[in-house]
């Protein structure tokens, strides 16, 4: 029960102990105890032969016989047996309810625990007596341990009762205090202070007895204290709790939006009645607490919808959910968080209702037309708002779905009707949105997407018929064509594109290619796909091939003109691409730049040989430079799976020849074994006589000249020397 964390030491119950065990009780239950105790006390010494009836009836008792720690012994018996009595008594005819019921064994068991307890002690309180008679440094040590004891508990017992203002604690320090004093002055001057012919065991018996009376006046009241602390403890939890459900319903009552009525219980609080029934009122209170501060939180965000639909059903969901109307504090919390539920999924889903929704009307309606037929929300109409709930938000889900469709589909219905005059019906039914209806979506508005682009062709390109051509396939296509058909579409109109493109860079060359396009257009592209594919790839390689051409230097030895222009009209008159292909590649090669014939003498012979080494590394050889000037003449290793090379390398000045000699030593490579082929390379040109005599080895010699270096090199990635500018 909140709140658990109050701490027992700022309860006040000091009070509460007196009222369940007044001192008229206490002054009682002394009485009582010496009453029981006497008299058991005499029966066990008769029974023992310490005493005789006869004795007993004439009032003849033999002192000196009965001063012994024997007779003692049966004192401690029997008033450990009446004290034990005294407080068991006390939970039968004065205990609360509350108090009897914290017991964890009834009186009896009660009773004969706590006189095992007491006979203990007084026999604890013998054992200080005993020593006073025992005497000795062992003696005297122990004796002034409990000396220092015994005054330091009365000391403590007279400061609590004066900083609480009990007397019984009060008396109680002060008496300890005494008996403190006579034990000390037992222990320390027996024999001097006794009077002449008093036995020091007489002493001894006398501060026993007297330590024995204080505990028959202590123990009883020792016995139940803690239950009575423990039952002070609760009540004042529960004062505190009810002062805090008071201050919980004021502030609900003044944060309530609606002003209606905060309906908690207090707990009666009746320190002589059952508490534990007001600990299950303030439990119930304060989860009635929790559920009307969830409830008003939730509210509040109620009035932000309005009178929209979902503002309409959250007024009546919070109707429905208010702490008033449910059957217990447990169904009015569930209803609370069903209500923030409930919220929080609308939400999440802010989507206002159309007018016409071609879906089901949602559970939760009826649900809450159920609930509100009843006077009393119960566990079993939360249980069915929850699942009310569940489907709303899959329902509010479907809505979103179904208006977002809609919204494409309008969308793409006004801007294709922009574009054919009105002329485009999209047919798509969006009171079913299903995975046919969504790929009808995503077909026209691929279809809006080639017609906007066409559109915008044809305001750019007003004189070219294509794109009003493949317009016109569009508009056939958007309720004819399957949404399968829409790449090849889209292959038309990037066909166009490059068509008009191209004609408008190159307006002499492609002619065929253009009017090809023109033709599949006002046809059947679906049908023409792989000619408009071919068609499309002659305009692309062919354009970028014309660009070349009309920016490169055409006496550079590395491009073919004649051999290219061919290319292109044979490429454009017979929609063949094959024969561009190798070409475009070459081209694609020369756009990181030319290499020049001069370019070759800016190394020096050892940079030359690398270079050399690079272009044959570029074809996909692995290449090794030697370092030995000996090795058959050989400056490059080039080695494939397939073959091996020996080249050599000649870096001479123009004009300055390679002659047959230079070619005879390193053909040595061919007769040892060690090539398959060797590559003379040189920067200027070949003898007659170097070129007659590589002729005799066929194509197991090759000669590279200057000029050829220079196109081998402009058609590899291997990128010309960076020009300094001046």
């Amino acid at each position: 029960m909140p709140p658990e964390d109050i701490d027992p030491d700022d309860l006040d119950f000091s009070g509460l102990a007196h009222t369940l065990y007044p001192g008229s009780y206490s002054a009682w239950t002394f009485l009582t105890s010496l009453t029981i105790g006497f008299v058991l006390w005499v029966a066990l010494l008769v029974a023992g032969d310490y005493l005789s009836v006869a004795e007993l009836r004439h009032a003849n008792l033999p002192i000196n016989d009965l001063l012994n720690f024997a007779v003692y012994g049966y004192f401690a018996v029997a008033f450990g047996i009446s004290t034990a009595l005294s407080g068991a008594l006390w939970y039968v005819s004065k205990a609360p309810s509350s108090v009897r019921d914290r017991l964890d064994q009834g009186p009896t068991v009660n009773f004969i625990i706590h006189s095992i307890i007491n006979i203990i002690i007084f026999l604890l309180i013998a054992a200080a007596g005993y020593l006073v008679i025992l005497g000795g440094l062992v003696a005297l040590v122990i004796g002034l341990l409990l000396l220092l004891g015994a005054l330091l508990l009365g000391v403590l017992m007279l400061i609590a009762g004066i900083f609480s203002l009990d007397l019984e604690m009060l008396v109680a320090g002060i008496a300890v205090l005494l008996v403190a004093g006579l034990l000390g002055a037992g222990v320390g001057f027996a024999d001097e202070i006794l009077p002449a012919g008093v036995p020091t065991e007489v002493y001894a018996l006398g501060v026993t007895y007297l330590l024995a009376v204080i505990a028959t006046a202590a123990l009883p009241f020792q016995a139940v204290r803690s239950d009575v602390e423990q039952y002070g403890e609760q009540l004042s939890r529960l004062r505190v709790a009810r002062s805090l459900i008071e201050a919980e319903q004021q502030r609900l009552q003044e944060k309530s939006p609606t002003g209606r009525d905060i309906q908690i219980q207090l707990p009666e609080i009746d320190p002589s009645g059952d508490l534990e029934a007001a600990e299950r009122t303030a439990t119930t209170a304060f989860s009635l607490i929790d559920a009307y501060d969830l409830h008003i939180e939730t509210e509040k965000k109620v009035r932000n919808h309005g009178y929209s639909d979902v503002g309409n059903l959250l007024s009546t969901a919070a109707e429905l959910t208010h702490p008033n109307r449910c059957a217990s504090p447990d169904v009015a919390l569930d209803a609370a968080e069903a209500f923030d539920h409930l919220v929080s999924v609308c939400e999440q889903n802010e989507t206002q209702w159309p007018d016409d929704i071609p879906l089901e009307e949602p559970q939760i309606r009826q649900v809450c037309r159920d609930i509100a037929a009843t006077d009393t929300t119960t566990q079993n109409d939360i249980e069915r708002l929850e699942e009310g709930i569940h489907d709303f938000g899959n329902w509010l889900s479907k809505l979103e779905d179904y208006i977002e469709f809609s919204e494409r589909v309008d969308d793409v219905s006004d801007r294709l009707n922009q574009i054919f005059d009105g002329s485009l019906v999209v047919d798509i039914n969006t009171e079913t949105v299903n995975g046919q209806q969504r790929e009808r979506l995503e077909h026209y508005e691929r279809v809006l997407e080639l017609a906007e682009q066409l559109d915008d062709l044809s305001r750019e390109y007003v004189e070219s018929p294509l794109p009003e051509a493949a317009l016109k396939q569009l508009h056939y296509a958007a309720n004819e064509a399957t949404p399968r058909d829409s790449d090849q579409y889209e292959l038309l109109v990037e066909a166009i594109e490059q068509a008009l493109t191209t004609s408008e860079n190159h307006s002499s060359r492609f002619t065929e290619s253009v009017s090809t396009v023109l033709e599949i257009a006002r046809t059947d592209p679906i049908a023409r796909s792989e000619e408009l594919e071919a068609v499309l790839e002659v305009l692309e390689r062919g354009s970028r091939i014309a660009t070349f051409l009309e920016t490169v230097d055409q006496s550079h030895p590395s491009v073919n003109v004649n051999e290219w222009e061919d290319a292109l009209s044979t490429a454009d008159r017979e929609t063949f691409p094959n024969v561009l292909r190798p070409i475009d590649r070459q081209v694609e090669a020369m756009r990181e730049g030319l290499w020049e014939k001069s370019d070759l003498f800016s190394y020096d012979w050892q940079e030359f040989e690398s270079l050399v080494g690079s272009l044959y590394a570029d074809e996909g050889y692995n290449v090794e430079i030697t370092s030995d000037t000996n090795d058959e003449g050989v400056d490059v290793w080039a080695r494939s799976p397939e073959e091996t090379i020996a080249i050599q390398v000649k870096q001479n000045s123009e004009g300055n020849t390679v002659g047959r000699r230079v070619l005879q030593r390193v053909a040595s490579a061919i007769a040892k074994g060690t090539a398959d082929k060797v590559v003379v390379v040189t920067s200027s040109e070949f003898a007659n006589t170097a070129v007659e005599y590589a002729t005799e080895f066929g194509t197991e010699m090759e000669l590279i000249d200057g000029e050829d270096l220079v196109q081998r090199l402009s058609t590899s990635n291997v990128p010309p020397p960076q020009k300094v500018e001046p």
